[in-house]
């Protein structure tokens, strides 16, 4: 199975070592590498868009259990209706066979479709004092902040007791 991390990790160039150092939270920063920030953002949400659900080798699997599957629904929608964040890839239709991606292990039913689904997601926040930010989720959200520098950047991953951030 693939995670968005090490998705995220291989498209950029880097080694699979240096997956495990990309976080679940990415700032984007304005200024002269605004472009190229936009234009990774851009690839980023492509290959999650093309990320399919399953047990098999390059798919996404299933979270661990329904209370975990809960928890990191509540976190999107906690991003979206209570914060405002723009979601660039909803992966909540993942969660439902009715509303899977068409011919997909969900949507096909049988052993993978019983599965506690929550798809691939990317949201764009307008504050990094959000939950879904400034909290640890455990399940394939990635976080998108934009600063107005690298300094700030650096300020708001210094500031969080977790230090898995990728400014």
């Amino acid at each position: 199975m693939v995670s968005l991390r090490h998705e995220l990790a291989r498209m950029l160039g880097f080694s699979s070592h240096a997956a495990f150092q990309l976080s679940s939270k990415m700032a984007e920063s304005p200024g002269a590498v605004d472009g190229f920030l936009r234009s990774v953002l851009e690839r980023v949400v492509a290959k999650t868009k093309a990320l399919a659900p399953g047990t098999g080798p390059g798919q996404v699997g299933a979270v661990i259990d329904a209370a975990s599957k809960a928890k990191i629904m509540g976190y999107i929608n906690g991003a979206v209706n209570d914060d405002g964040a723009k979601v660039l890839v909803d992966g909540r239709s993942w969660a439902d066979a009715s509303t899977a991606p068409p011919g997909s292990a969900i949507a096909a039913g049988g052993a993978d479709a019983k599965g506690n689904w929550v798809g691939p997601t990317v949201l764009l926040h307008a504050s990094h004092a959000d939950r879904a930010v400034k909290e640890e989720i455990f399940g394939p959200v990635l976080s998108v902040v934009r600063v107005g520098s690298w300094q700030e950047a650096l300020e708001i991953e210094n500031a969080s007791p977790f230090g898995n951030a990728a400014w």
